[in-house]
């Protein structure tokens, strides 16, 4: 899932992982209700975020019932309708989601045209 979240309340667990109580802004990828939780229980030190209070930029993962962080993308803040998508100097939020749904559907498209063909059996 690849969604624009605003989370107001963050609890810590005994462990460190951090569950985020988010409103969903908007979806790019995936579907979910308009409240969220997200689950952050990555244990890697070299991947570790700590989560915030704020709009983010989030790529998560289904887990039975949970949305989990991806541990490969870390949670990006977004303040005042900027960001940082690259590393590079901010870039608007309506650029970088343009960007994102560029990127989804070409690879809907190539997903499309390396799909094996249906059996008529």
């Amino acid at each position: 899932m690849i969604a624009v979240v605003a989370i107001d309340r963050i609890d810590t667990g005994k462990n460190g992982d951090e569950t985020a109580h988010a409103k969903m802004e908007q979806t790019l990828k995936g579907k979910a209700s308009e409240k969220i939780t997200i689950v952050n229980d990555i244990q890697y030190a070299c991947a570790r975020v700590s989560l915030s209070s704020g709009r983010f930029l989030v790529f998560l993962w289904r887990d039975g019932d949970q949305l989990k962080l991806r541990s490969w993308v870390p949670p990006m803040r977004i303040d005042q309708d900027k960001m940082k998508w690259d590393g590079n100097a901010p870039e608007s939020l309506s650029d970088v989601l343009e960007k994102i749904r560029g990127i989804i559907t070409q690879q809907a498209a190539e997903d499309a045209r390396n799909k094996p063909p249906k059996s008529n059996n």
